[in-house]
């Protein structure tokens, strides 16, 4: 099969999927005109075939990385391989261009012979906004878990102490790359109006734009409690940061999935989300007192309440997570190619085109 992309630096998701398939005997490659040209190929993944639209650039560049996109996705279906999109989101985060991403949906869901939802809930939202989509399989195949092996679990008062941060404080953490939508501004003010001395916040990820990165340091400005690390942190400090936090916060304004959600719970760390998109799917998967929801924008409020709750539920040791084990996953993901193979094949029967 060939994947659109095979690996990105900050998405261990993609690593995962695709050496599970691996090690199940599928040959994975990264999608390119050439290997395509050559043949022998089944399936076609995209992955955030979206992100063209993320980008600040000039319209006529935009069309043009779109219209490229389309014409190969055609070109792929035309040599009878099955396009695939795993539903991450329903549409760019930015919305730079409306209009271009109208059309751009409109055409990409014509062109596709499957999809894989990561939740019931990204399905049911994926069919609603592309009614087109009801003509074609789709599979739920859930996010897997990013668990270390036990020996190489880190202890938290050595995270902390790599960190710069007292082992007895209440530690919240965002994690990631700071975008608009996920509202990290926002979770600053929060937290600098909470009355507790003792907290203190952890936000660590390379802001996208450097406008927002001093949105962010102006929001943390004067409170020693604010701990930032604007930059793109190594694996070795992503797990540092897991391991010293308490309760890890993510105040996105808009959401479907979340796969930090997933790598803080593998990392048996509770996690703050919005009531939107499947989180309250993912809170039912994993358990009420792993992941806390909280409705409309996040306030003082909502992360005293779960601070609170973080230190005071009763929980096991580790996170329920074995049901998202990558070879599960794999299986399912052939599963889900195997449909869109088929769905392929019965629709050139019978038109006799792509």
């Amino acid at each position: 099969m060939l994947a659109s992309p095979l690996a990105l630096v900050d998405q261990p998701y993609l690593s995962s999927l695709y050496g599970a398939l691996v090690e199940r005997g599928a040959r994975v490659e990264h999608y390119s005109g050439r290997r395509l040209r050559g043949g022998g190929w089944d399936v076609w993944h995209l992955h955030w075939p979206e992100q063209f639209l993320n980008r600040p650039q000039r319209v006529g560049v935009v069309l043009g990385n779109g219209a490229r996109l389309l014409w190969s996705v055609g070109r792929a279906r035309r040599r009878g391989v099955a396009v695939v999109w795993t539903v991450h989101n329903l549409g760019s985060h930015e919305r730079n261009h409306p209009w271009l991403e109208r059309a751009f949906w409109f055409l990409l869901t014509r062109r596709l012979d499957g999809i894989i939802a990561l939740t019931e809930g990204g399905r049911r939202a994926a069919r609603e906004r592309f009614p087109r989509l009801v003509h074609v399989p789709a599979a739920v195949v859930p996010l897997g878990h990013f668990r270390k092996p036990v020996e190489a679990k880190l202890d938290r008062v050595d995270a902390c102490r790599r960190l710069g941060v007292a082992a007895d404080r209440q530690v919240v953490c965002f994690l990631g790359l700071i975008r608009p939508y996920k509202g990290v501004p926002t979770l600053v003010r929060a937290f600098r109006d909470l009355a507790e001395e003792r907290a203190v916040l952890l936000v660590a990820g390379r802001p996208s734009t450097p406008g927002l990165a001093r949105e962010v340091e102006a929001a943390a400005a004067g409170d020693p409690r604010v701990h930032l690390v604007l930059r793109r942190l190594s694996d070795e400090e992503i797990e540092d940061h897991l391991a010293a936090a308490d309760l890890v916060a993510l105040p996105y304004r808009e959401v479907l999935n979340s796969s930090t959600a997933v790598h803080a719970l593998s990392a048996d760390r509770p996690v703050l989300v919005p009531a939107k998109g499947a989180m309250a799917e993912l809170q039912e998967s994993i358990g009420g007192e792993w992941v806390r929801l909280f409705s409309g924008d996040l306030d003082t409020g909502d992360l005293e309440q779960a601070l609170d709750w973080a230190r005071r539920s009763e929980r096991s040791r580790e996170a329920p997570l074995d049901h998202l084990s990558w070879p599960a996953i794999a299986d399912a993901t052939l599963g889900a190619y195997d449909q869109a193979i088929g769905h392929r094949r019965r629709r050139r029967e019978r038109s006799g085109g792509p």
